[in-house]
């Protein structure tokens, strides 16, 4: 997805204000967006108990998180170009 048509370009304000009287961005996209947000504070909390106490199990949650916010940010942006798609498949 371009980043001009991302759900990630869009305010807080403007994507919350979009979920329910418009089509886009849709229930998945609006799903992976919210769980993202979650799993940034739980990074949160983990880094800065990491910068008191480093350990390996610590920095290997962290790298886990990252690599599932990655994917939850990809993911927002794959659901809503599939759905745009859908729907200019149908015009």
């Amino acid at each position: 997805m371009s980043s001009s048509t991302s759900v990630w370009n869009m305010t807080l304000a403007a994507f919350r204000d979009a979920i329910e009287p418009r089509s886009t961005p849709g229930c998945g996209a609006a799903a992976a967006a919210s769980t993202g947000f979650g799993l940034a504070l739980v990074l949160k909390g983990l880094r800065i108990s990491e910068s008191k106490r480093r350990n390996d199990e610590g920095a290997a949650l962290i790298g886990r998180a990252d690599a599932l916010l990655k994917m939850l940010r990809d993911d927002a942006d794959d659901r809503e170009m599939r759905w745009l798609d859908r729907q200019a498949g149908s015009l």
